[in-house]
């Protein structure tokens, strides 16, 4: 496969729960297929707990570098999710297709639903750098099939262009409200059910609106993220990208914000989200989530790369959901130097690099994690933290905001330069508490070998106390539900 230069990254994977799929307070302690009860958006064994995967493209597999794993953690109850079984996954693994290449990237993007309605949740693995045939870079997703035991078995989705890279964006939801889960890639959408060939029912094209009508302004860099803005309870999709070359042919174009509606006859035309008429800045993370509990998803969106945000040490952006979709007119922008909000705004600093949304402490609320990986910790240089934001009756608020680092009392480790802590972030139930654990990336750790962080979740907010980590054995670049 073609060698590329990819973000060194490292992001946990969890799959973001939409419209179409409830989630349970507590686990049923029996398999969803067996009860007839409604499938986990991630749930691969059908045991009622949500499982975690780590995307690693980067890793060597019997000598192929950059050909990719992940690794599945699965949920259990509280007392037994530190030792809960784990399972790492390859081209080379039996009954995975494909053979493992040297930089297929296989795991540069991952996402879940249950595609062939068979009661237990599906993964689908992105190996964007993957040659089909004759054509380079034309990318696969490879979907692993769920059951009683968790994943096993698999088929293949082929990209068609040469250097298309299918794969290196993903995110599942119900675009049409039928029922069944479908899966948005950068460039196409599969709408289900799935055979288990792998087959959609049909296919579409997914086409981002090109900036200040551009047919030919090429696309980059592309975040999904699904939830329902609307409230109809057909999930929409959310996509951030670039737009072209800037005026420097070696530097990225714009990066916009592009809003997709679900309906009936599944998604609509891309439309870019401007507030007065000025595109807003798509950034560098997309999450939703509903931060007030009104029905609608809020979309959060973490933005560190334009000039403004660069300096202000990064950003968050908050777009209101409502009956039309996501409110533009004035969204709310936090950063370090807002009241209440843990640390200082420092250049380069990366608040919200990484963005994900989920309710911590059970209050109805969703909150927001924020990724600071490029933060300095004391005179550590880009030891990195992360930030909690949680949600309430008027949305976002900085009141009990929290910052976790590696020097946070109860949290494993010690802070090092470059460990990057809080590449990734992701919130997640894994327990079945209603109460979702954060799961934090961090690809510095142990000289670049990565490493994954478990904070517990409970009814005063995300707290150190019980954490735990685990070694990926290698960077991690994939994110659920993005």
């Amino acid at each position: 496969m073609t060698e590329r230069v990819r973000r060194t990254t490292v992001a946990i994977a969890v799959a973001m729960t939409v419209a179409a799929v409830v989630t349970p307070t507590g686990p049923s302690g029996t398999a969803a297929a067996a009860s007839g009860a409604a499938v986990l958006q991630d749930d691969f064994d059908g045991d009622g707990y949500r499982d975690v995967v780590a995307g690693a493209p980067s890793r060597s597999v019997d000598g192929k570098v950059g050909a990719g794993a992940v690794t599945v953690s699965y949920g259990a109850t509280s007392s037994a999710l530190k030792t809960a079984r784990r399972q790492t996954l390859t081209q080379n693994s039996s009954g995975v297709p494909g053979s493992a290449e040297v930089s297929d990237w296989f795991g540069d993007s991952v996402t879940s639903a249950d595609l062939d309605r068979d009661g237990y949740a599906d993964l689908v693995v992105g190996s964007p750098g993957e040659n089909v045939g004759s054509a380079p870079d034309s990318g696969t997703l490879t979907v692993l099939w769920g059951g009683p035991h968790g994943l096993s078995g698999g088929s293949t989705i082929k990209g068609t262009e040469v250097s298309g890279e299918l794969g290196r964006a993903l995110t599942t939801g119900d675009f049409d409200g039928d029922g069944s889960q479908d899966v948005a890639t950068d460039t196409t959408m599969f709408y289900g059910p799935f055979t288990r060939t792998g087959a959609p029912v049909r296919e579409a094209a997914l086409d981002l609106e090109p900036y200040d009508g551009r047919d030919d302004a090429g696309w980059s860099d592309v975040r999904l993220a699904s939830g329902d803005t609307d409230g109809d309870g057909i999930s929409d999709l959310v996509a951030a990208a670039t737009s072209g070359p800037g005026e420097n042919e070696e530097e990225p174009g714009r990066r916009l914000l592009q809003y997709f509606a679900g309906t009936k006859d599944g998604l609509s035309t891309a439309v870019t989200l401007t507030d007065g008429g000025t595109p807003l800045d798509g950034g560098s993370d997309v999450a939703l989530g509903d931060l007030d509990n009104d029905g609608y998803d809020e979309v959060v969106v973490g933005d560190v790369a334009n000039s403004t945000s660069y300096e202000r040490g990064g950003v968050i952006v908050v777009l209101s959901g409502s009956a039309a979709g996501p409110r533009t007119t004035g969204p709310r922008t936090v950063d370090q130097d807002t009241p209440g909000v843990p640390g200082a705004a420092e250049e380069g600093d990366g608040f919200g690099d990484a963005v994900s949304v989920g309710d911590v402490d059970r209050d109805g609320y969703a909150d927001v994690a924020i990724g600071v990986p490029e933060e300095r910790v004391g005179t550590t240089p880009r030891a990195g933290s992360v930030v909690v934001l949680r949600g309430g009756a008027h949305g976002l608020t900085s009141t009990g905001a929290r910052l976790f680092t590696q020097n946070t009392s109860g949290v494993p480790g010690t802070v090092e330069s470059d460990d990057l802590f809080g590449r990734a972030v992701d919130v997640v139930d894994a327990t079945g508490d209603g109460k979702a654990e954060l799961v934090i990336g961090g690809p510095g750790e142990n000289g670049g070998g990565g490493g994954a962080w478990v904070l517990r979740g409970a009814s005063g907010g995300t707290t150190a106390t019980g954490s735990f980590a685990y070694g990926t054995g290698t960077r991690i670049g994939s994110v659920f539900g993005r």
